[in-house]
């Protein structure tokens, strides 16, 4: 969410307060200006729990058509403790909408501003600092706000950049840009120009709409895009667009790829096996791989750490990281949950 679109914060905030209202567990909203981890110091612990169904999430066959199957998934209270990993320093990282784990670089996350800053993925150290600056050659920042990050048959490391967002749902087409991760970082805080070795003009089947979770299946490099709605609807990038081809610049229809119960969806992240990790404001939850002719389903859903503005996750080496927009934030960390490693 944009601090320049007013109109479309406040509808989402009224749709948000109207679904808790019936859903939500404790009336949770996404932002919590009490007691709040996102400007806790590294290492500090905070906690959260959930109970069933789980708190962003609407209840019931009434409200998303999902089988009873996927709404057994909320039964299991879980516990949630999160640990300050480190403090974003970067004066110029100030909405931090998503993030990503580098496949190469050891301890190293990926994060973007969105709209209205400069085409540029920062790098961020384990001590906060930014390591390195990606300037993306020829992108604009319409409204950045995925962020996928992975290594593909080719033994590349790649990034994704999904300019994804549009409040107003009023966009006619979104642009995913892919470039190589550099294999070496130069000096701290550096910023390097990179080209995109592809880029790839999409649109909806059906309508515009706003997304802020984009996500690349390590498995056969799917690229995945979720909408940000009362319900969370997937789509595809077709596999002749990516990875079928690997360079230049083109369009592609997106394809549908079912939908979830889930509310107001804000990252995610594609795991080794296919599952899925995909957050809202207030919870994060365990989704099945996507298979052809089956519907997604969630297997399991944990309560988060109250977050200024939480948007951001990334997974690594069987640790979760969250990350808020604001400057200074602190960037979450907790050990993948149990009750998600039981199913993976």
């Amino acid at each position: 969410m944009t601090r320049g679109r007013a109109a479309a914060s406040v509808l989402t905030l009224l749709l948000l307060v109207i679904a808790c209202a019936a859903g939500c567990s404790g009336g949770a909203l996404p932002a919590s200006s009490s007691g709040s981890a996102s400007g806790a110091s590294a290492g500090s612990s905070v906690g959260s729990s959930v109970g069933s169904p789980a708190a962003g999430s609407p209840r019931g066959p009434s409200s998303t058509g999902s089988d009873a199957s996927d709404d057994a998934a909320q039964d299991e209270t879980v516990t949630v403790t999160a640990t300050a990993d480190r403090v974003l320093k970067d004066p110029d990282l100030t909405e931090s909408s998503d993030l990503a784990a580098s496949p190469q670089h050891d301890g190293l996350l990926w994060t973007t501003n969105d709209s209205g800053n400069a085409p540029v993925i920062y790098g961020v150290g384990r001590d906060g600092r930014t390591a390195v600056r990606l300037r993306v050659r020829g992108s604009s920042d319409v409204d950045w706000e995925g962020l996928a990050a992975w290594r593909g048959a080719d033994g590349v490391a790649y990034l994704a950049i999904g300019d994804i967002g549009d409040n107003g749902a009023v966009r006619s087409t979104l642009e995913v840009a892919i470039v190589k991760e550099p294999t070496e970082l130069p000096a701290s805080g550096a910023t390097l120009t990179v080209t995109p070795v592809r880029r790839i003009t999409l649109t909806y089947p059906d309508r515009a709409r706003d997304a802020e979770t984009l996500m690349v299946d390590p498995r056969d490099e799917r690229i995945l895009i979720a909408g940000k709605g009362l319900q969370t609807r997937l789509f595809e990038v077709p596999a002749t667009a990516w990875p079928g081809r690997r360079t230049g610049q083109d369009r592609a229809g997106l394809k549908a790829a079912g939908v979830l119960p889930m509310l107001f969806a804000t990252d995610g992240v594609a795991l080794p096996g296919g599952q899925l990790l995909i957050r809202t404001y207030t919870t994060l939850a365990l989704v099945s791989p996507l298979a052809a002719g089956a519907e997604p389903r969630r297997l399991a859903t944990v309560a988060l750490p109250s977050q200024r503005q939480g948007e951001g996750v990334a997974a690594a080496d069987g640790q979760v990281y969250l990350s808020t927009e604001g400057t200074g934030m602190a960037v979450l960390r907790f050990a993948m949950p149990q009750v998600f490693s039981s199913q993976m």
